[in-house]
């Protein structure tokens, strides 16, 4: 390596995800959506899938930069028993098959083989399924899928918690889970027009513990960013919506 290179790491406000089609048998069963939950083991994604250069993800979408971000309102800490528990009294106490998901991106690639040997500790045998990336888009959006490996990067509350969650976002628009309430669609809309800052955070806060508690899919982890430079580059800074920032940047 080059002693004059050095790199720098930050956050971005791109969070990945596991979906899961809530319009699916078994999936449209919250028991078995939270035993997934409870399935996951974070760190080993994160130190498996992202070299441990991600940070988990504390049980929502919005990433911790953003505006309105209430981490682990409800949260899912790594347990088999308890997701073997929740599967048994929703009716699977063997199990279930299934198919997970993905693009054909190295990221998707290695996500998805590390969930399917998580899933499997729990009693659910996931098959992959790749395609291209354009497909894997239409086809998830058209709802023809179970579990699913995604991605989505906001600057804002609105955008990504209305995109995820809302009845508006169904299929292309975001809403690959194909869940919402029309609670959560009223709290969205109050949150988005309201010039009340207090109530909406508030508004915000609530439907981060609903969507956490019924967990149509699990936030797993922000990505981050890297970038390489030369030691005597100085007040560079990494921005979170993966555009870099060079104002004030210098050669010390």
């Amino acid at each position: 390596g080059n002693e004059n290179v050095t790199t720098i790491t930050a956050p971005s406000n791109t969070v990945w995800y596991l979906g899961m089609n809530c319009q699916k048998d078994k999936l449209n069963n919250t028991k078995v959506r939270q035993a997934i939950a409870y399935g996951i083991n974070v760190q080993d994604v994160i130190d498996l899938v992202f070299s441990g250069v991600a940070t988990p993800a504390h049980n929502t979408m919005i990433p911790e930069g953003v505006e309105g971000y209430a981490p682990d309102t409800v949260t899912y800490d790594y347990n088999v028993e308890k997701a073997k528990q929740l599967l048994a009294e929703a009716g699977y106490p063997d199990g279930f098959d299934t198919t997970l998901w993905c693009a054909d991106s190295q990221v998707m690639r290695d996500l998805s083989v590390v969930l399917q040997e998580q899933l499997r500790q729990i009693g659910i045998n996931a098959e992959i399924k790749t395609m291209e990336q354009g497909q894997y888009y239409s086809e998830t959006g058209k709802g023809t899928h179970d579990l699913f490996i995604m991605s989505k990067t906001s600057i804002d509350p609105d955008s990504m918690l209305r995109a995820m969650y809302h009845t508006e976002a169904f299929g292309l628009s975001g809403n690959r889970s194909f869940w919402a309430t029309p609670e959560v669609d009223a709290m969205l809309d109050e949150a988005s027009t309201t010039i009340d800052k207090e109530r909406e955070l508030d508004l915000y806060k609530q439907v981060q513990t609903i969507v956490a508690t019924e967990v149509p899919l699990v936030p797993i982890a922000v990505e981050h960013l890297t970038a390489g430079m030369q030691s005597n580059v100085k007040g560079f800074g990494l921005y979170p919506g993966k555009s870099h920032y060079i104002y004030g940047t210098y050669f010390g």
